[in-house]
């Protein structure tokens, strides 16, 4: 069996490695003067094709084929010939594809002309598990680590891999139950996890891990590789708040509101008890605005949608649909007579002279409520009804709290 052969056998420990890194990694071997693809992970396929058994210049555009094969061919002339001896030539460079205007970052690594088998301690296996960025763990039937790469010590802050193996892989995660032996995946395709690792200084980090089956001889193992996804998830969480909340005021937005309303909606349903919705409007702004200028404008309702946040439950809604026009969802009332309370009291706080860069500004607003499942049925009934009670409000003067009547 050859080298390569070697490699990608199934069940082979360092094809494993292959099948589940993230990363699109390719086996590229010379026949006569040129170079041709032998062996493509799944990350590779999906990203470019299966293009195994064809002349990398054939499988890329002419430009891009030809400045990889330049890449290997510099990266091959540091490989050792000695068959008992193991090393990796590296290399890096930069590929510039013209017609879709990028530019790839690829490493070259070249392998020597004879490979041993892959049993876990060999050097070929861990020659590629150091290699890569994900941490790697392996572990036995008993779910004891037996081996782990330096990525993993680093993901964990451990010193030695001894503090790690000999460890049941499950103390690793948060959720031992869920993530002890087989979160195993045989697919072509393996699915990723998520889960929360805790490392040895007890903080947590996010980790996307996908795991496979490694049997060697007589010997079953499971080999899992995770990356930490723990920065990828703080930018996903400030692209959602950045979708839900309202850059100026920081409550929730018009998209959050509606989406909330239909969930209250429905658990309302379930647990048999009401919610009102309070649509406020803030009196004569415009004035404000025109009068003191739109950053005094801003600072006034800054102001007032904090005001408003210290009346309400954590359990209420609180968002601005845009201008000067607010919203709040009070759940899980028990009677109608409670929302018209809470407005009373949010207009005592409201009313309260606001001083900025030495003006003096009062304020007021106007509050219409609806109740739901009296007075809508559902979503944009109960809107619309608010909506008409917040009209009837302001045509009483402004500075007036409506309840919608049937």
């Amino acid at each position: 069996m050859s080298g390569i052969d070697r490699l990608t056998a199934k069940n082979s420990a360092i094809a494993s490695v292959l099948h589940m890194t993230q990363d699109s990694i390719a086996i590229i071997e010379r026949k006569n003067s040129s170079w041709f693809y032998t062996y493509m992970n799944e990350s590779m396929k999906d990203q470019y094709g299966d293009q195994t058994g064809k002349e990398i210049v054939q499988a890329q555009s002419y430009l891009l084929g030809t400045q990889l094969s330049l890449a290997v061919e510099e990266a091959d002339k540091e490989v050792t010939a000695e068959p008992q001896c193991f090393s990796w030539s590296y290399h890096e460079a930069f590929l510039h594809q013209v017609e879709k205007s990028k530019t790839y970052l690829i490493t070259v690594k070249t392998l020597p002309r004879t490979l041993s088998v892959d049993v876990i301690g060999d050097t070929p296996y861990e020659a590629l598990v150091e290699m890569s960025p994900d941490s790697i763990f392996v572990y036995d039937h008993l779910d004891r680590i037996v081996y782990v790469n330096n990525a993993a010590l680093r993901l964990l802050g451990a010193l030695e891999k001894t503090d790690i193996i000999g460890k049941n892989i499950g103390v690793l995660f948060v959720d031992e139950h869920q993530s002890r032996g087989r979160i195993i995946s045989q697919s072509k395709s393996p699915s990723l996890v998520e889960r929360q690792i805790r490392r040895f200084d007890g903080r947590l980090v996010d980790v996307e891990l996908n795991s496979g089956l490694i049997v060697r001889g007589n010997r079953e193992l499971t080999q899992i590789t995770c990356r930490n996804v723990t920065e990828r998830r703080r930018q996903l969480n400030e692209l959602k708040e950045m979708a839900y909340y309202d850059q100026l005021t920081q409550v929730y937005n018009r998209r959050y509101f509606f989406d909330q309303l239909q969930r209250e909606i429905e658990n309302t349903d379930e647990n048999s008890s009401l919610l009102s919705v309070l649509f406020i409007d803030l009196d004569n702004f415009k004035e404000i605005n025109d009068h003191y200028g739109h950053q005094i404008g801003d600072e006034v309702l800054i102001i007032f949608t904090k005001r408003v946040k210290q009346m309400l439950r954590v359990t209420d809604t609180f968002s601005r649909l845009g201008g000067d026009e607010f919203v709040v969802i009070l759940s899980n009332l028990k009677s109608t007579e409670v929302p018209p309370r809470i407005a009373d009291r949010m207009m005592e706080k409201i009313i309260q002279p606001i001083t900025i860069n030495g003006f003096t500004l009062f304020i007021s607003v106007s509050i219409g409520i609806a109740s739901y499942p009296e007075h809508g049925g559902n979503l944009e009934m109960l809107m619309t009804n608010a909506d008409h009670a917040l009209y009837e409000a302001k045509k009483k003067g402004r500075k007036c709290i409506e309840v919608y009547r049937m």
